[in-house]
């Protein structure tokens, strides 16, 4: 039952890369709010500075597909 662990393995780590993202992203956001920009403005900016989310987690997920 290897393969089955690996599944159960690659779907917990794919949940922790997006908890991971979103942790930087609400730092980034706290930190331009205690600057002074407005929680929407701090939003839309931190977002911008991170880049495609959607991209990135599209890569990762690339990166640990299953061996041919």
């Amino acid at each position: 039952m290897p393969w089955l662990n690996k599944l159960f393995t690659r779907s917990r780590r794919y949940d922790d890369l997006s908890v991971s993202i979103q942790e930087h992203l609400d730092e980034r956001i706290d930190e331009l709010i205690e600057e002074g920009m407005p929680r929407q403005q701090a939003e839309q900016n931190a977002r911008r500075e991170f880049g495609n989310v959607a991209l990135l987690q599209q890569r990762s997920r690339e990166a640990w597909q299953w061996p041919p």
